[in-house]
């Protein structure tokens, strides 16, 4: 579909982005956004799925956290990039809570911070099962 790259909605930011896991694993995906990654847990407006998944915020963003049964995240790319500020520092709080971080990490010196790719759906599976 051809554009003119003039035409545009008016798009100002990123709102939020929802990520899925299994019902299976809606604890151990609570404790790696809440816990581990430390995000603040969000109230959802009335009228959503209030006992189930939960939303986050991250710098005037949001994280929805989703449940989907039946759908094999280890076998997509889907993924949430999260920039930190030292990326030792986040693989060490990831390997002493039991995840070994993607061997696909891709690290920036713009502004003297780290980017972290974090294929969040394979860390809370490992984190549901103990390892």
């Amino acid at each position: 579909m051809h554009r003119d790259k003039n035409m545009s909605i008016g798009i100002k930011k990123l709102n939020h982005v929802n990520v899925t896991v299994p019902s299976a694993l809606e604890a151990a995906a609570k404790d790696f956004y809440g816990v581990l990654l430390g995000l603040p847990q969000i109230p959802k407006p009335a009228g959503s799925r209030q006992k189930i998944g939960a939303w986050y915020e991250l710098d005037g963003a949001q994280i929805h956290l989703s449940l989907e049964d039946g759908v094999n995240n280890e076998a997509s790319d889907r993924h949430v990039c999260y920039q930190v500020e030292d990326i030792e520092v986040a693989q060490r709080t990831f390997r002493d809570a039991g995840i070994e971080p993607p061997s696909d990490v891709h690290a920036s010196s713009d502004y003297r911070k780290q980017l972290a790719e974090v294929v969040a759906a394979r860390a809370v599976e490992q984190a549901g099962r103990g390892s």
